[in-house]
């Protein structure tokens, strides 16, 4: 029933059994990310959700921790009896089951199954690269890339400002929101070995079906997963997330999900209600046409993106361009 990205590793529900309805006035346990669902819920939903510790009652979002869950990461969800019961080891995984119970709850629209789910993380890094070179984004524009890397589960933030386009002061700020979305802020340079996709190319040269079939060649050994978003050639926020999405999602599938997901026909089934979840974070995605283009306009999109390059930088360019794409 639930389209779940990145798909977890198991649903199951059963229509014949009580679930779980939004109600204004439900409860949810008091942890530091409580505080985010809440207004998600009041944004979506217009209904109001209080934090309190006695979550006993009917309505209530439970968040319990359980050391018997062996990830770090991974958690449990359970819909049941008018309460939701979300457990895992650590609180990370706590804040990845709310991220969850989100696309539900936006798929259901508030009304929610019987439902079990079981999920845990593939690899245990899964990051995002900002590259900033030409242009200058907004600490606003950075904080909600990072939002949206929160809902796909990427717990790595790596920052690249070689033209220190960015204070101090602006830097602390981004790494303590990190923080609160359970991601690491790590500076360019101290991580090495990183295996890049290149969403900066438009989708005349990485196509989203080119991106979901790219977990095949990833193996259980690789315990780092990054992917690029070269922003020098990329202008604006409105652009950065055309190029980005909805190919993240299929990355972040090949990141977290079980060894065969996502499929090219898979992402597809999953994708209208994979649009649902960017609409509620007004993301000016890609359609699916454009993102999985027509001979044409890979061709056309092909020229026009060289010739914006070589625009820049000259032939010498397009050739390492040329080059990584190989």
């Amino acid at each position: 029933m639930f389209n779940i990205i990145p798909q977890p590793v198991g649903i199951l529900t059963n229509s014949d059994k009580k679930g779980f309805t939004l109600h204004a006035g439900t409860t949810i346990s008091p942890y530091p990310f409580s505080q985010d669902f809440v207004v998600f819920v009041r944004k979506h939903f217009n209904k109001k959700v209080r934090i309190h510790e006695d979550t006993g009652e009917e309505k209530s979002i439970i968040l319990t921790l359980d050391d018997t869950i062996e990830n770090d990461e991974g958690y449990t969800i359970k819909c049941e009896n008018r309460r939701v019961y979300i457990t895992a080891k650590t609180e990370k995984g706590l804040f990845y089951g709310l991220e969850t119970l989100k696309q539900m709850l936006l798929q259901t629209d508030g009304k929610i199954p019987y439902t079990e789910i079981t999920d845990y993380p593939r690899f245990a890094r899964r990051g995002f690269t900002l590259t900033f070179g030409r242009y200058f984004y907004s600490l606003d524009d950075i904080k909600k890339i990072i939002d949206l890397m929160a809902i796909h589960k990427l717990n790595t933030l790596n920052w690249c400002d070689g033209n220190n386009h960015y204070t101090q002061e602006d830097t602390e700020k981004l790494v303590a929101y990190c923080q609160e979305k359970k991601i690491a802020f790590i500076k360019d340079g101290e991580n090495k070995n990183l295996s890049l996709y290149n969403l900066d190319f438009p989708y005349g040269w990485n196509t989203l079906k080119k991106v979901c079939n790219s977990g095949g060649n990833l193996t259980d050994e690789t315990q780092e997963i990054y992917m690029q978003m070269n922003t020098e050639y990329v202008p604006d926020m409105k652009r950065f997330e055309y190029l980005t999405f909805p190919r993240i999602g299929a990355i972040a599938e090949n990141a977290w999900a079980e060894s065969g997901y996502p499929s090219f026909t898979t992402f597809l089934y999953k994708s209208n209600d994979y649009y649902k979840t960017l609409d509620a974070y007004n993301v000016r995605y890609a359609p699916i046409k454009k993102a999985c283009p027509s001979f044409i306009y890979k061709k056309a999109s092909s020229v026009k993106y060289k010739c914006a390059v070589l625009g820049h930088e000259g032939p010498g360019t397009i050739r390492k361009i040329i080059k990584a794409k190989q």
